[in-house]
């Protein structure tokens, strides 16, 4: 994690030194999130089937530096909760089920580099962003029953989160792309948008196998999709 930091601190000088000497803008921004993930392997379908979107607050701050007229690039640090809820968690078990409350958070710091189309009052942007893994769980409570050798069931009951940073991932990497408008008063500009990120990067580091010793879930990817509002300041 450390290493992570000093690579993401290393990025941001070396993209601020020649921003910081062209025409900016900096500010706040925060939002709500709504965060979900992409499945591929065996259990795809169930994952998908019985997930529901997590929602969550986000914020950070931005830098926009003016390149040409109506073109200007924009570079951001945010906190960025993504993951998922299940509403019947999936599991890698045939014919087990469960009762109760199943989580999967992933928190990151995200860096997103986007290249901003303005339009007097409208603005398009896109762009890649990187992001650092912060933490990584999965809370689950309720108890779950799993058919046995001999045909009993056993049942298990779990109050419990799980540490998932041992098989995520530090690093994320996708594409973001959205819109928004902004309105001026002086040096000051308030603003709000709409955006959403895709995930390239499979955040597993090995495959979940199921009982069968198959290959259950072998891709995650994050998907989220954020409202904000801001406030700026022009230099």
């Amino acid at each position: 994690m450390k290493k992570n930091l000093s690579t993401l601190f290393l990025l941001l000088c070396i993209l601020l030194l020649p921003i910081l000497s062209m025409s900016q803008k900096f500010g706040l921004k925060a939002g709500y999130n709504f965060s979900s993930l992409g499945y591929d392997g065996l259990g795809k379908d169930i994952y998908s089937n019985t997930s529901d979107i997590r929602t969550s607050t986000t914020f950070g701050g931005y830098i926009n530096c003016k390149l040409i007229p109506l073109v200007s690039f924009q570079i951001e640090c945010n906190y960025e909760p993504k993951g998922i809820k299940y509403g019947t968690p999936p599991l890698p078990y045939i014919n087990a089920s469960f009762d109760g409350i199943y989580n999967e958070h992933f928190d990151y710091l995200c860096i997103p580099l986007l290249l901003r189309i303005n339009l007097i009052a409208f603005q398009i942007e896109a762009g890649p962003y990187f992001g650092f893994l912060l933490k990584a769980e999965e809370t689950k409570k309720g108890f779950q029953k799993t058919p046995g050798a001999q045909g009993e069931w056993i049942e298990e009951h779990f109050d419990e989160v799980y540490d998932l940073k041992s098989n995520t991932k530090e690093t994320d990497m996708g594409l973001t792309a959205g819109m928004g408008v902004s309105y001026s008063i002086g040096p000051m500009q308030i603003l709000g948008g709409a955006r959403y990120n895709y995930g390239f990067t499979n955040i597993l580091k090995e495959p979940i196998l199921n009982d069968k010793e198959e290959v259950w879930i072998d891709k995650k990817n994050n998907r989220n999709f954020n409202l904000y509002i801001g406030l700026g300041l022009a230099l």
